[in-house]
């Protein structure tokens, strides 16, 4: 028989600060992605919290600099785009 795995589901907790619709989905889009933990950890999300937004945009885009997963380049792509469209 085969072994029964339990998945314990985290919940996804945003960093500090007022964000978009756009914004939030980023969020979750990312940090499920990553891991909670690993975000919690993040240059990301202290740049975030401090609305450093030159270095958030360059450690999120970071992220994927040394994927060869075309797919994931792509989701970041459209994270990033959804987060930083809504400063401008």
């Amino acid at each position: 028989m085969g072994q029964l795995i339990k998945n314990k589901v985290q919940p996804i907790i945003l960093p500090k600060g007022e964000f978009t619709k756009n914004q939030k989905e980023a969020l979750y889009s990312l940090i499920s992605s990553i891991g909670q933990d690993n975000f919690e950890t993040s240059h990301l999300k202290r740049a975030i919290e401090y609305q450093h937004w030159d270095k958030a945009f360059h450690n999120w885009n970071w992220i994927n600099a040394n994927s060869p997963n075309i797919d994931l380049i792509k989701q970041r792509a459209k994270e990033i785009s959804l987060f930083f469209g809504d400063l401008n």
